[in-house]
């Protein structure tokens, strides 16, 4: 299987390098190693590591509000 760089792996998930090294160091591909080279360290990424992986959505997750969102009533039930 083919190993990818994080340059190629932003291209194919349409993201930056910075945000796949970043996903690296997090672990978010399980497999993926880094290499020490004489211009510094990079990481390849196995290419089995992006099948099926989702690139999360942008921004900081919603806070939770607690209260369970309310269904309006049929208009059925408005008629009776």
């Amino acid at each position: 299987m083919a190993e990818l760089t994080t340059s190629q792996v932003a291209a194919r998930l349409g993201v930056g390098a910075s945000t796949v090294r970043l996903w690296c160091t997090l672990r978010r591909f399980p497999r993926a190693y880094e290499v020490q080279s004489p211009r510094g360290p990079f990481w390849l990424i196995p290419e089995g590591d992006l099948e099926g992986f989702v690139v999360p959505k942008r921004g900081r997750p919603r806070k939770s509000t607690g209260l369970v969102p309310t269904v309006p009533p049929a208009e059925e039930d408005k008629a009776a």
